[in-house]
């Protein structure tokens, strides 16, 4: 079985194993260029230069001089609402754990952490919607399914795709699954962590338009993205809010029908598996 962080809120899910971690309230990847590439080497540049064991207040501050403003420039920032910290980095040699370089569960104390943009009590007692609108078997379910830190922050703070795609596997099942299944079977496994990769490689993901999720960014406003089912002619898809998590564009309705069927395929896979292990239970 996994060994699972819990604080405060429940399952610890901006550290909840020793595997991954998710920073994405430091705004990693609220970039621009959020690719995964871009994303790593903003990360191993501020923990080289940030990161260090003999960390000094006038290293930080120099840090902070340096990229604070770079980092949240029009060129660079996707949205400017969402700041984006020069202090985000790898918190661990293998690089599997993004977070605070200047955390005091690092250094020890908040000294450092008072010279980041937000100050201590926003850094260390801010807790995202997912702490709240998931639930324990939605966290789990993209806890144990993910084992790369890049996919599961951009999977845990998407609340739409984890709850569209949990809720279609529990209705066709007829009941709530336990997310532990997926600790105890590489199949299922593989079928959640194939679906939750469409974050990263959607056919049908709109390229040419700036978005990031469901949200269209211009300039200082931002807007939730649509998809205009009577214009191709073909009814609401049950799927939704799947698609608008992954950027959708549809040519027709062709293209429509071939995305449900991506979808409907998996869980469809989820619940064989499932059910499966169920009867062999």
């Amino acid at each position: 079985m996994e060994n699972i962080n819990f604080c405060s809120r429940g399952i610890h899910i901006c550290q909840p194993d020793n595997n991954k971690s998710c920073a994405a309230c430091c705004g990693i990847y609220n970039f621009i260029d959020n690719s995964l590439d871009a994303v790593f080497e903003r990360l191993g540049r501020n923990s080289l230069s940030a990161g260090m064991s003999d960390l000094s207040m006038s290293h930080v501050k120099s840090h902070s001089k340096k990229w604070r403003k770079r980092d949240n420039d029009e060129q660079s920032r996707l949205f400017p609402v969402i700041f984006n910290c020069e202090f985000a980095g790898f918190i661990d040699k293998e690089k599997n754990k993004a977070g605070c370089l200047l955390h005091p569960c690092i250094h020890g104390d908040t000294r450092f952490i008072e010279i980041g943009f937000h100050g201590v009590d926003m850094c260390l007692n801010h807790f995202c919607p997912s702490y709240f609108c998931l639930t324990e078997q939605e966290k789990l379910t993209v806890i144990l399914s993910i084992d790369h830190w890049f996919l599961y922050g951009l999977v845990i703070t998407d609340i739409d795709i984890v709850k569209c795609f949990v809720d279609n596997i529990n209705n066709s099942l007829g009941n709530t699954f336990d997310p532990w299944l997926i600790a105890r079977s590489q199949d299922l496994k593989n079928v959640f962590a194939d679906f939750f990769s469409f974050k990263l490689n959607w056919p049908f993901a709109d390229s040419k338009k700036r978005l990031f999720g469901k949200y269209r960014f211009y300039g200082d406003e931002y807007e939730i993205n649509t998809i205009p089912y009577e214009k191709l002619g073909i009814q609401k898809s049950v799927y939704t809010p799947i698609f608008l998590s992954l950027a959708s564009f549809f040519n027709n309705s062709s293209e429509v029908i071939k995305a449900e069927n991506i979808i409907k395929s998996h869980v469809q896979r989820a619940v064989a598996e499932i059910n499966r292990m169920c009867v062999c239970d």
